[in-house]
């Protein structure tokens, strides 16, 4: 059995299954030894969320990537790990934000997923600002500028456009010689 659950033609084609099948094959994979990272899962908690889920939910599976995919959620900065990251970023504490924005990315899809990262980064870049690092201050906000110009102003209940400016003027004042004072750190601003 471990043999066969190794190999990936094992594996169910690309399509959908449903939540029972789901658990058929997560217990397969135990039997076997296998661990539910091996199934390649983003987080431990995953697996008994999607095992959990009614009959008639369909689970994607993605034979390429050996992956269940669940639907899309939307973001929802009202609670859980966004609002406490919020709430740690508009109160300095940089690095708790970056912490509890990373356990949502961690579970995320796209286009959602890149645009966590961006603003992890932005956490990350104030925290080395926060510590004197400078240089890698303004490695990480450009690398969150790159990520937030490909969203539009408005997304995932961010205001981006105003964020994208503070980076920028950011940038501005730390690559500028001799360097001047930085402006205030930026607050995200939601949607109503």
């Amino acid at each position: 059995m471990t043999e066969e659950c190794n190999q990936s033609r094992w594996l169910p084609p690309i399509g959908t299954v449903r939540a029972d099948d789901d658990r058929s094959v997560l217990a397969k994979c135990k039997d076997a030894g296998r661990t539910n990272t091996n199934l390649g899962w983003p987080q431990p908690g995953l697996r008994h969320r999607a095992a959990g889920l009614a009959h008639s939910v369909l689970v994607r599976f993605d034979a390429t990537l050996h992956r269940f995919m669940l639907p899309r959620t939307p973001l929802d900065w009202t609670q859980g790990d966004l609002f406490e990251g919020l709430r740690c970023f508009h109160s300095g504490a940089f690095f708790e934000a970056h912490e509890h924005w990373e356990s949502v990315w961690l579970a995320s899809q796209e286009p959602e997923k890149t645009f966590l990262q961006g603003l992890i980064q932005v956490a990350a870049a104030f925290h080395h600002f926060q510590r004197g690092n400078c240089a890698g201050t303004i490695s990480l906000l450009r690398s969150a500028l790159r990520r937030l110009d490909k969203y539009p102003e408005v997304f995932a209940g961010v205001v981006v456009a105003p964020l994208r400016v503070a980076i920028r003027s950011w940038l501005e004042a730390l690559e500028t010689a001799p360097q001047s004072s930085p402006p205030p750190v930026p607050q995200l601003q939601l949607t109503a």
